[in-house]
């Protein structure tokens, strides 16, 4: 599973040339961590997962979303409510 530091969506960063990468895979797990330095001089890390769950990428370099607000929140508690009771009323 090669996966390339180029083409993540992410130009401000390159990848270390003298920071190589690292696959290990196992026999249910496959792993690859790719090094990247930052434009500051920092060697950052995204670690690529492709497990029972599918493919991820883990990195505090990775956008996250934000929160969702409160009304959408009480929205989806409301709706799982819903289906609880559908389904024991079934």
């Amino acid at each position: 599973m090669p996966v390339h530091s180029q083409g993540l969506g992410t130009p401000c960063l390159s990848h270390a040339e003298n920071a190589p990468s690292t696959p290990r895979i196992s026999s249910k797990i496959d792993e690859y961590l790719s090094r990247l330095i930052s434009p500051e001089g920092i060697l950052e890390e995204v670690r690529f997962i492709a497990d029972e769950l599918g493919v991820r990428a883990e990195s505090p370099l990775l956008p996250t979303p934000p929160p969702a607000p409160a009304h959408a929140v009480e929205q989806m508690r409301l709706a799982e409510e819903q289906r609880a009771l559908e389904f024991t009323a079934q």
